[in-house]
């Protein structure tokens, strides 16, 4: 995390920053946070493979949370 969150002190739209962050927030279970790292990640780079797949899994997780 640390790490990302350098790079992207230095470059704010860094495709691989962006996605790391983003897999980070996946892991702690923010999957909010987590999209919103990933679209951007998406928007800088729209050809970014390893992105569109987080972002797909991302979608599968919310469907199956439970409503509140």
């Amino acid at each position: 995390e640390k790490a990302f969150k350098k790079v992207l002190d230095h470059q704010k739209a860094d495709p691989s920053a962006l996605k790391g962050m983003g897999g980070v927030s996946l892991a702690r279970g923010e999957l909010g946070i987590a999209k919103k790292y990933v679209d951007e990640a998406i928007r800088v780079a729209p050809n970014f493979g390893a992105a569109k797949r987080e972002r797909d899994l991302i979608n599968r997780l919310e469907k199956r949370k439970p409503k509140k």
